[in-house]
């Protein structure tokens, strides 16, 4: 969720022979919220990963139905919840929601961390408007006294020639 921005309803529907394009380094997303599916490109790194995950079947939990096999086995979209947390307690790390994990780490990682301007980030995230993400998950990681900082800096223009000088003069012999 966090290469991919994914919804972790998209995450969970993820089915292995279906959803996964190993040759292209793409899995597809099911469409949601307003937005039509999608193949998303991933990394070299995460297709390994994603190839070393056995598949797994689980049963709807009203019907009790075998349903399709799929990459991460969970039946709803809150069945993963349990496991997030004994994962994160065992690894010794704070929680987070798979949200904050996953989208909310997708947009912040790119636009404050690695500079990526707001529009271009959205787009890959496929939000329809770069004014909700950046509204929503973007924040500052420099300190006030860091941004005070890049004020007391050193001019980058240089100044102008002598014609400014004369100016600088003629204003004073001006002022009485």
């Amino acid at each position: 969720m966090f290469e991919t921005a994914a919804r972790i309803d998209q995450a969970i529907s993820v089915r292995p022979v279906i959803d996964v394009n190993a040759a292209e380094r793409r899995i597809r997303l099911k469409s949601q919220k307003g937005h039509k599916e999608v193949w998303v490109a991933i990394t070299k790194e995460m297709m390994a990963e994603i190839e070393a995950l056995p598949s797994k079947r689980t049963r709807n939990p009203r019907t009790g139905k075998l349903l399709e096999e799929r990459l991460f086995g969970y039946g709803t979209a809150t069945g993963y919840r349990k496991r997030w947390i004994t994962i994160c307690k065992k690894a010794e790390i704070p929680y987070l929601s798979a949200h904050a994990a996953g989208r909310h780490g997708f947009f912040t990682e790119l636009v404050v961390r690695q500079k990526v301007d707001p529009v271009t980030a959205a787009k890959a995230g496929r939000w329809s408007d770069p004014t909700l993400p950046l509204s929503t998950y973007a924040h500052s990681e420099t300190d006030e006294e860091e941004i005070r900082r890049r004020f007391r800096t050193k001019p980058k223009q240089k100044r102008k020639s002598k014609a400014s000088k004369k100016l600088k003069k003629k204003g004073k012999d001006n002022v009485k």
